[in-house]
């Protein structure tokens, strides 16, 4: 081992030959301040364990020589390209790129695996290996040179990563500083992506480029302290952990980039975009279909002209923030995708399935909802002064404003007037719309159409549940309003009453109205049992009584029968429910079964 070139002095207890010969393997101590070495290792025999600080700033290709960090910190390269052939290993020492040249991995060891890696320049090879870092830092805010994370291997590695991505930038440069083409597994947990002094990109570059596969049960959280801060994914990732975008922009440069399950959240200020710009230096521009668990956040999603899929993994989760772009969106999962914030975006939406709540705004988007999708929210569908958008073709899906409260949703419909159509409704045949509806004592859900409504051949079904202790009083309630409509199928009904009050409608030119009758005490009474094992009971749907007028049970009284009744506990229907306890004492004139023994006509008591 030569001496060092500046004269500087080793300490005490540091004693190695440079071919080995003296078998003195380790360099314990921390070499003098400044002091730089030209090391080539020439013996087979032994290696080079480093507990203390070091530099190797000559070049060459070790032969099978060891190098174990411990826990040292070593620093690699000046101007030539130099090979670790032998097995490289350490359990806490860290490792210093720097130069413009490479540095190679060439064994079967990992290298190091528990230290820090920082990249001052040049590449960094780890030739189908699978080092282990704590942390990964570009650059140090000093030393900023273009630098690369790659793997050459014939069988590709892994970067295993324990800690953060920080990238030390510099707003001169004019290509990117930080390209990672090697794969990257992530840990559990979160693993930041930031800069930590604040610098950003030029026009003309990202500040890190990923084009090698993350994986791994770790997510990904990109940071940094200034909001220009660029970054994209260049591959289609498969970590299953989430994505967070807290500052800057995350381009995605290849469709599917973020993985399908990751649910993703947008902060204020931060961006997504699928859309990758034709400015910028290493990833092909264009605009990049992605699917992922769910979207949340209050940041902004371009979608360029691209179509991004939410919902993969079931839950609910609300985006305030602003969907833009040409591009469209599609929902899919069994959650509710609430978007709260005023969305611009002028392509299709797509509801799958789950729900898709509008409590802020679209306005430029047509809304189609396919069966087992469905479209609520009490914000606004369109906008009068576009153009554009503003039309929801429901199809086999729902509107469905069952939300525990008495609310209205608007379709504004686009700035082309009443005539033209911005809701419809019915799909294709046999495929009808429904629209479900809460009532209250003395109101109801409904759904204003500012402009036309079209009803299909297939129809609409609306569908009535109460709030919980509230019967509608008797009157009449507008359930769906328009400018004008087009009756080709018709509105039905998915429930002929509640609560002693028959339901029916009637249509206007510019209304599909709820009619509310009282129902009087039926005189014959046939117990079925569907609403529940109550007497008294009123439900909703097939069944808003346990009583019908005839034995086969096909009409509902409507109506609990009363002191005059003739009630029989013998149907044709299949359900008898003699068995049931029926909760209070009643008086009726009729026998209770055809072989039970006949009550007294007045004041009978039934249990």
């Amino acid at each position: 081992m030569d001496q060092p070139r500046d004269g500087g002095e080793r300490r005490e207890g540091c004693a190695h030959n440079g071919d080995g010969s003296d078998g003195g393997r380790e360099l314990p101590g921390r070499w003098h301040t400044g002091a730089t070495w030209n090391a080539t290792f020439t013996n087979a025999n032994y290696g080079v364990t480093i507990n203390g600080d070091f530099t190797f700033a000559g070049g060459g290709t070790t032969t099978a020589h060891d190098l174990n960090l411990g826990t040292g910190a070593v620093t690699v390269g000046d101007t030539t390209s130099t090979t670790f052939s032998g097995n490289t290993t350490g359990t806490g020492g860290s490792l210093v790129k720097n130069g413009a040249v490479t540095l190679s991995l060439n064994s079967s060891a990992a290298f190091p695996t528990s230290g820090d890696l920082t990249m001052l320049g040049g590449t960094f090879d780890i030739h189908g290996q699978s080092p282990t870092s704590g942390n990964i830092t570009f650059g140090d805010g000093t030393v900023t040179a273009q630098t690369t994370l790659a793997d050459s291997g014939t069988v590709k590695g892994a970067f295993n990563l324990n800690g953060t991505i920080s990238y030390y930038g510099t707003s001169a440069r004019t290509f990117p500083a930080s390209i990672v083409n090697t794969a990257i597994v992530l840990s559990p947990g979160i693993h930041l992506i930031a800069n930590p002094n604040g610098f950003y990109s030029p026009a003309a570059s990202y500040d890190i480029i990923f084009n090698g596969v993350i994986r791994g049960s770790g997510g990904i959280s990109k940071d940094g302290v200034n909001t220009l801060f660029w970054i994209a994914f260049n591959a289609q990732n498969i970590y299953t952990g989430p994505t967070n975008i807290t500052a800057g922009k995350l381009f995605l440069g290849v469709a599917n980039a973020i993985p399908s399950g990751s649910a993703v959240n947008v902060s204020a200020g931060a961006t997504l975009s699928l859309n990758a710009p034709t400015t910028k230096v290493g990833v092909t521009a264009g605009n990049y279909a992605q699917s992922v668990g769910s979207i949340s956040g209050a940041g902004t999603i371009d979608l360029g002209s691209a179509t991004l899929t939410t919902g993969n993994d079931n839950t609910s989760t609300n985006f305030s923030g602003t969907l833009i772009g040409t591009g469209g969106l599609t929902k899919v999962g069994a959650g509710t995708q609430t978007l709260s914030g005023a969305n611009t975006y002028t392509g299709a939406t797509t509801v799958n399935a789950g729900v898709l709540l509008i409590t802020g705004s679209v306005s430029g988007t047509t809304i189609t909802v396919n069966s087992g999708g469905s479209v609520a929210g009490s914000g606004a569908f369109g906008s009068s002064s576009s153009a554009t958008g503003g039309v929801v073709n429901v199809g086999g899906g729902s509107l469905n404003l069952v939300d525990g409260a008495i609310n209205t949703l608007t379709v504004t419909g686009n700035s082309s007037g009443a005539g033209t159509v911005t809701l419809i409704l019915g799909g294709a045949a046999g495929a009808s719309s429904a629209i479900n509806l809460e009532t209250g004592a003395s109101s109801t859900d409904k759904v204003v159409v500012l402009q036309k409504a079209q009803v299909n051949a297939s129809g609409a079904v609306i569908n009535l549940t109460p709030l919980a202790g509230t019967v509608l009083a008797a009157g009449t309630y507008p359930l769906v309003t328009f400018a004008s409509d087009t009756l080709t199928g018709a509105y039905s009904l998915g429930t002929a009453g509640y609560g002693g009050f028959a339901y029916t409608l009637s249509h206007t030119a510019t209304a599909e109205n709820l009619v509310v009758t009282a129902v009087t005490t039926p005189a014959v009474a046939y117990w079925n049992g569907g609403a529940g094992a109550q007497w008294n009971t009123f439900g909703t749907g097939a069944n808003p009584t346990n009583w019908f007028t005839t034995a086969g049970a096909t009409t509902n009284t409507l109506q609990i029968p009363g002191a005059t009744t003739d009630v029989s506990f013998t149907t044709t229907s299949g359900a008898t429910n003699l068995t049931n306890t029926l909760g209070a004492d009643f008086s009726t004139r009729a026998s209770i079964s055809p072989r039970a023994v006949r009550p007294r006509r007045s004041a009978a008591r039934i249990r």
